[in-house]
């Protein structure tokens, strides 16, 4: 190794060598290792959901957490034993401005049952059959209900642990929103009938699909998979990042990335994977012109264009501000729930929502938390049984008791009333 942190030999390799080195270091950061870890355990144990959406901006190294995933679920399969632990999807961008599902249930279908075409218990008929190449073919006679059903069929018999969709906020292109809530009920039941989690990973756009509808906001865990903002600590990651990458370059002279970190942060958007996409357009014009580091103008060569950093930037922005809408109507929450305007200002006012997961840990390990107490209305009465019938009495039940008059008092008779 050198001091660069990478193979010496590498150097006297050919420059596509050199480049596949680069394509496949991948740097563990703080937010892709929060986003892996909390998606894992949803694999490990959905209890009861059948959806998982993972959202993030664009290029912020959602592949790379689903091919992290995707290697460690191949760990647990046994070699020995025909296994398919995992079935990776890409959800297909619509031309026309409809999504296919045809399309997609088809390509489902190919995707679990190729590797499988030897196995008799398979799906064929006269919609799915072998041809002559060993290959599986899917009739185009195939209806939509064939090849859902021929998708629910595979995925019950070859039992992966996860269905992985890639680019799934194209799901939400539909004509209308009873289209969409179809499509994707559609997704639910396959996920509860074959018995397989539907992980869905794309953009902000996903937040729409989630909250379709309170039964699927049941049925689902949400993966946050954020960009590195400007706060200190999180510029200070993405330094970390950049200068990881610098050490791996594999080039004869170390370059100086991190002396311009401002540039690169302001044309990444703050996200790793437009940052690696970057590095490596610049290390591949680098390695083919024979150079010995990488210079400035090669890497403002390949740079992304200003006008495609804002619009990230923008619909990185628009999303947080989203997100950041829905976990702020906490006093929504409680004025649906019947919680009085007095107590929703008091849990707000000592943190509600930020010491809620505290709370629910210290809760865990102590005696079980008291009920609070019933909360009253002003003017509500506590309750007790009242007199009926007649009764002597000087005042109406609640009123302020008569004053005695002059002279002899006579006793009225009056009739109890309640409010």
């Amino acid at each position: 190794m050198t001091a660069a942190h990478f193979p010496a030999a590498l150097l006297a390799a050919p420059w596509v060598e050199r480049l596949q080195y680069f394509k496949d270091y991948t740097v563990s950061h703080p937010q892709l290792r929060q986003a892996d870890t909390t998606l894992w355990r949803a694999i490990q144990e959905p209890a009861g959901s059948s959806l998982v959406f993972v959202y993030g901006p664009t290029g912020v190294g959602k592949t790379t957490l689903r091919q992290h995933i995707e290697a460690r679920l191949l760990k647990e399969c046994d070699p020995a034993t025909p296994c398919l632990p995992v079935v990776w999807l890409e959800a297909t961008a619509p031309e026309a401005g409809k999504f296919s599902w045809k399309d997609f249930y088809k390509r489902g279908v190919l995707a679990v049952e190729q590797a499988f075409v030897e196995d008799k218990r398979g799906i064929y008929d006269h919609n799915f059959f072998v041809d002559r190449g060993g290959n599986l073919t899917i009739s185009p006679r195939a209806s939509l209900d064939d090849l859902r059903l021929g998708l629910e069929y595979s995925l019950r018999l070859r039992q992966p642990r996860a269905l992985l969709i890639d680019d799934a906020q194209h799901l939400a292109k539909a004509p209308s929103a009873r289209k969409l809530q179809d499509g994707l009920d559609a997704i639910k039941s396959l996920a509860s009938r074959a018995q397989t989690l539907s992980v869905l990973l794309g953009t902000y756009e996903l937040l729409a699909l989630r909250d379709l509808s309170g039964q699927l906001s049941r049925r689902s865990i949400d993966v946050h998979f954020p960009r590195y903002r400007t706060e200190a600590d999180d510029l200070q990651a993405f330094q970390n990042v950049l200068w990881a990458f610098q050490r791996h370059l594999p080039l004869v002279r170390e370059p100086e990335l991190m002396k311009r970190w401002e540039y690169c942060y302001v044309r990444s958007v703050g996200c790793v994977g437009i940052l690696k996409d970057w590095l490596t357009r610049a290390l591949a014009s680098a390695l083919i012109d024979k150079e010995k580091t990488l210079m400035l103008k090669m890497l403002q060569a390949h740079a992304p264009l200003l006008s495609q950093c804002e619009k990230m930037a923008v619909e990185a922005v628009e999303g947080e501000q989203m997100l950041a809408l829905q976990d702020q109507s906490e006093t929504h929450l409680l004025n649906v729930l019947g919680f009085p305007r007095k107590a929703q200002d008091a849990m707000v006012s000592v943190g509600f929502s930020s010491v809620e997961s505290k709370t629910a840990a210290e809760s865990a390990g102590s005696e079980a938390p008291r009920l609070p107490k019933r909360l009253k209305r002003v003017g509500q009465r506590n309750p007790k049984r009242d007199p009926v019938g007649w009764s002597v009495c000087g005042e109406f039940a609640g009123a302020e008791k008569n004053q005695p008059s002059r002279g002899r008092e006579r006793p009225t008779y009056r009739l109890m009333y309640k409010n």
